[in-house]
């Protein structure tokens, strides 16, 4: 459900498996779970119920001495928190997620660092930094045929090297995330078009037309999945998902850089 994007639906499979390990006395993952709903709840748009259960997610790791998905949740509320605006608790709770990951050698674990990391030092203004970390993670990730994060990594790699002046490269590689994304499902497929247009109105403004096109009518697509009226509104009031509206209704120009310092918020 998450990777299809249907993030009401991840919530509510989420809460039965929760119902099930209360209901028999367990507590199989549930940190895990915990985790998951948290994030759906962010990609929905509620941050505040989003970053409430990630710190019950986190303390649940903490109290049963769950390391499965630590790493990730560390993550994951990280990536919740720059979004929200806070790049110094993002951070923070990224460095934490580092330790273990320099522990445990988990290679999926890096590949969504890296990503994080580059996207912590793109709302720093630090480009080489991002590249880097985009770079890094691309790489791994289609080593280890991670679709998700390799069209994420891609697109992250893609908008810094158009910032960079690397035009030609930075299109490429936004043409080829968009097309990863568009030929399959992706719990980051919003994020990735996002990035992707950008880079392509900065790099090649003819096509971005089109694209930002195409990223609204999957922006309503996944709103058309929400059936809570309070959620969808949230949803819709998603800065990404703004810009991409906005975008599509203003014409070409209206695209900008998706993480210019000053507008995580």
């Amino acid at each position: 459900m998450f990777v299809l994007e249907r993030f009401e639906d991840a919530i509510a499979v989420g809460l039965s498996s929760i119902s099930i390990d209360l209901a028999i006395g367990g507590r199989f993952q549930i940190a895990k779970t915990l985790s998951n709903i948290g994030h759906a709840y962010a990609k929905l748009g509620d941050l505040p119920r989003s970053l409430a259960y990630m710190k019950r997610a986190r303390e649940a790791h903490e109290r049963y001495d769950d390391q499965d998905a630590r790493a990730d949740t560390l993550l994951c509320s990280a990536g919740i928190l720059l979004e929200a605006g806070d790049v110094d608790a993002a951070h923070a709770l990224c460095a934490d997620a580092s330790a273990l990951i320099a522990m445990t050698g988990s290679v999926y674990d890096m590949i969504h660092e890296r990503n994080v990391r580059g996207l912590l030092a793109r709302a720093r203004g630090d480009i080489q930094g991002a590249l880097a970390n985009a770079s890094e993670a691309r790489q791994l990730a289609e080593s280890q045929g991670l679709m998700s994060y390799h069209a994420y990594a891609t697109a992250i790699e893609a908008a810094s090297r158009v910032d960079a002046g690397e035009v030609h490269t930075g299109v490429l590689l936004a043409r080829t995330a968009l097309g990863a994304v568009e030929a399959s499902s992706s719990e980051y497929g919003i994020e990735v078009r996002d990035l992707c247009c950008a880079a392509l109105q900065k790099g090649a403004p003819a096509s971005a037309g089109d694209a930002y096109h195409r990223a609204a009518m999957h922006v309503r697509q996944v709103a058309g999945y929400i059936r809570d009226a309070r959620l969808r509104a949230l949803f819709l009031e998603r800065t990404v998902v703004q810009r991409i509206l906005a975008a599509e209704a203003e014409g070409p120009a209206a695209g900008h850089d998706p993480l210019r310092r000053g507008e995580m918020a």
